[in-house]
């Protein structure tokens, strides 16, 4: 539930992880780009294919084979047994080159700390992220940047299916407390409100920039 005591529904279908064995696994899902490597004999060949809208791929001798929310896996399994209708004892690699099938947003309060390495990727401020397994709103505030000074990660804003939750995140940052640190599935939006100080700074520098401009002019 949410601060307001409000139930945050989930749907499994947009998640883009499944759990094996009690660990999260990525889902495959269409316009992602898969990696494949067969390997017969002692050749070895690695192709980049795209998952297709009907969630199948095509690849060396094989075509559309469904693999749309299989884990990885999985994925692995289903390609290396079409591959072996056509070649003796083939073996298969794969691996998500791109992720594109599921992505969640965040805007408002966020660093804009460019081409800066965070978490391990480049963060690039607000925007569009892809979701490539587990990620929790948090986790998807500090791959954006983190948030700024002005953040008020105790209002957060979590848009899904045209509904809006407020979740404390400050618990989680100061607590370890992740009760609200909600999960987030495809198309998702996190919004980060500042505070009124960093609103009155705003106000300032834009009657600043509109006086240099009838200056200028």
């Amino acid at each position: 539930v949410d601060t307001r005591g409000d139930t945050i529904p989930s749907n499994p279908n947009n998640l883009p992880y499944t759990l094996n064995e009690g660990y999260p696994e990525y889902r495959v899902g269409p316009s992602d780009i898969l990696e494949i490597i067969t390997i017969e004999g002692t050749d070895r060949k690695t192709e980049n294919v795209r998952v297709q809208p009907d969630g199948t791929v095509s690849f060396s001798v094989v075509h559309a084979t469904y693999v749309r929310d299989l884990p990885l896996s999985e994925v692995r399994t289903v390609l290396q047994d079409s591959l072996s209708i056509y070649v003796v004892s083939p073996k298969v690699q794969v691996f998500v080159r791109d992720y594109k099938s599921r992505s969640a947003a965040v805007f408002g309060s966020i660093n804009l700390n460019v081409g800066s390495e965070v978490a391990g990727s480049a963060a690039r401020g607000p925007g569009i992220y892809a979701l490539k397994g587990r990620v929790t709103a948090l986790e998807l505030i500090i791959q954006a940047g983190g948030p700024t000074q002005y953040a008020r990660l105790e209002q957060v804003r979590v848009t899904r299916d045209d509904r809006t939750f407020l979740i404390d995140l400050q618990i989680a940052v100061t607590q370890g407390d992740n009760r609200q640190n909600v999960i987030l599935e495809d198309g998702d939006v996190v919004q980060i409100t500042g505070t009124q100080q960093a609103d009155r700074r705003v106000a300032i520098l834009g009657e600043v920039n509109e006086a240099c401009l009838l200056y200028t002019s």
